[in-house]
């Protein structure tokens, strides 16, 4: 690999969908031709689509590119990705300033596209080592048995189990529509006051879905479970077929409110209220905060739509910086050389932040539905209708949730609990400092600053969020974060 991340050898090989599956579709939905297939990437012979590749795909047809993916970029080049902005500024009286602006911002995830589709060629497959629960007992894995189907040559042949990559040729990139109005009015001579509204629009978000999920054996009207193998709609990749989609929609709307004071007098002050909401069916193409890295249906991409895995609703920071009035002139008006050099000139700070907590999503913790996903179990339970909150005395850290408001859906169904419907413990945090320069006596370019600070300086518990799967002994139990941390630096500038 050479930057910008170019595989000069050729070695990718992209999964082509001749066209995405719905829910619904089985093993017999889809005629060979329809099926996917691996390409590689460049132009080559068809005789020599697995030269230099020690590896061959059984289930499935690969074929050279040829043109049927850009050989670089792996998607084509979009050419009409216009990104206008315009920002507007007003002063109807001389204290009050009125700015709007609107603007679109697209952002290209380029680095999953190519990591992940190199990744094919690497045979992702699950193979158990009989001796892992005997200690001492030598590993019967060897290069010969290490995937299945090997034949223990210097080729290994990757059966349908073998988990596929996949990214569209014809993403979309994925954009922003920004706007924002907000007011300024000047308050005396170092005050001022701010409020505001601020919103996004974004589409075409990168998120994951398995393109070859099984539907639940309820949907096609058993009344017991059925073999995952006929729900799937390509046998050719029966071992999950992972999609990089742009399927994904958000919008954020908020409104602050700033007031500040510029430094005079040994005081600064900035502060500021958000009430925001965030929310998307996908927060990112990995893994943000609390968010689940597949959807419970990948074939229900709108089913995900909720509060963002970053969405926090009330936010109040305050930060200050007061500078200690002793020395001449000021309100201690110390007038000894040595005393004031010791004790004036110390500044004092703090960064005090309130807001509520992050949003987390309740898991069954176990495959429900009965799709049998090599990615994981995303199941989610239903609705009781009883709060999933508790309050009082109820609520301990080892009770924070409340067990009684989910219940395990039917067997063969998905559960109907919303994404990020749980909002965890909120943050109450104070980080202070205490500063100050010492000018040498001996040079004025010379000074030894003193710094002390204090994180969490209250020590207050911020909880994280409770353990929220069902089957779990540990449900509803909450973890403390950070404790108080301490530090003292000292640095000489000269």
């Amino acid at each position: 690999m050479t930057p910008p991340w170019t595989n000069t050898f050729g070695n990718n090989f992209n999964v082509r969908l001749p066209q995405l599956p719905k829910q619904g579709d089985t093993n017999t939905t889809y005629t060979a031709a329809q099926l996917p297939y691996y390409v590689r990437q460049g132009n080559c012979a068809p005789a020599d689509v697995y030269a230099s590749i020690a590896v061959r795909w059984t289930a499935s047809r690969a074929e050279c590119s040829n043109g049927q993916i850009p050989n670089d970029t792996l998607m084509n080049t979009r050419y009409t990705d216009i990104a206008p902005r315009i920002g507007l500024s007003w002063a109807p009286m001389e204290k009050t300033v009125i700015r709007a602006g609107f603007g679109i911002f697209y952002t290209q995830d380029v680095a999953n596209a190519v990591f992940d589709i190199s990744r094919n060629i690497a045979g992702r497959v699950t193979v158990t080592n009989q001796n892992a629960n005997q200690l001492g007992a030598p590993s019967n894995l060897t290069w010969a048995n290490a995937a299945p189907g090997a034949s223990g040559a210097t080729t290994v042949n990757l059966p349908a189990t073998t988990v596929a990559f996949s990214n569209a040729v014809s993403h979309k990139t994925s954009y922003t529509q920004q706007f924002l109005l907000n007011i300024q009015q000047q308050i005396g001579k170092n005050w001022s006051m701010e409020a505001g509204f601020q919103g996004a629009l974004s589409r075409h978000l990168y998120g994951f879905i398995n393109a070859n999920a099984a539907t639940p054996w309820s949907f096609f009207g058993s009344t017991s479970a059925t073999p995952v193998g006929p729900r799937q709609p390509f046998p050719n990749v029966a071992g999950g077929l992972q999609y990089v989609h742009d399927g994904g929609s958000a919008n954020y709307n908020s409104a602050t409110f700033k007031l500040n004071r510029r430094f005079s007098k040994g005081m600064s002050l900035t502060s500021s209220y958000t009430y925001s909401k965030s929310l998307d069916n996908t927060s990112g193409i990995r893994n943000q905060g609390n968010d689940q890295l597949y959807p419970q249906n990948s074939y229900c991409l709108s089913c995900e739509y909720g509060p963002s895995a970053f969405d926090v609703r009330n936010r109040v920071v305050v930060a200050a910086l007061y500078e200690l009035p002793i020395g001449p002139g000021r309100l201690i008006p110390l007038q000894n050389k040595a005393l004031v050099s010791i004790l004036a000139g110390w500044q004092v700070g703090g960064i005090f932040t309130h807001q509520t907590g992050q949003v987390a999503t309740p898991q069954t913790g176990a495959d429900n539905a009965g799709i049998s996903s090599p990615f994981g179990n995303f199941d989610r339970p239903n609705q009781t209708g009883v709060s999933q909150y508790l309050s009082g005395t109820a609520r301990s850290v080892d009770k924070w949730a409340n067990l009684a408001a989910y219940a395990k859906s039917p067997a063969g169904t998905f559960g109907n609990v919303s994404r990020g419907s749980f909002t965890g413990p909120g943050v109450t945090n104070l980080d202070a400092s205490l500063h100050k320069d010492f000018a040498m006596p001996y040079g004025e370019h010379h000074a030894l600053s003193i710094r002390f600070e204090a994180f969490n300086a209250l020590n207050h518990p911020n909880w994280n969020t409770p353990t929220l799967t069902i089957n779990s002994s540990t449900f509803g139990q909450v973890t403390a974060g950070n404790m108080r941390q301490l530090q003292l630096a000292a640095k000489y500038l000269f």
